[in-house]
């Protein structure tokens, strides 16, 4: 099993400031999960 978090879209606000006078940026994510079956696992 795999798990990715990827970004959505990136928003930035230049209303808002970090202390160091930098805008502040919001980011979303999504986590994409994806896996392959075992081959030759059998029954259990």
């Amino acid at each position: 099993m795999r798990v990715v978090a990827e970004a959505v879209m990136v928003a930035r606000n230049m209303k808002y400031r970090s202390t160091l006078g930098e805008p502040v940026y919001w980011v979303p994510w999504v986590y994409k999960i994806s896996w392959k079956p075992v081959v030759g696992a059998g029954e259990l």
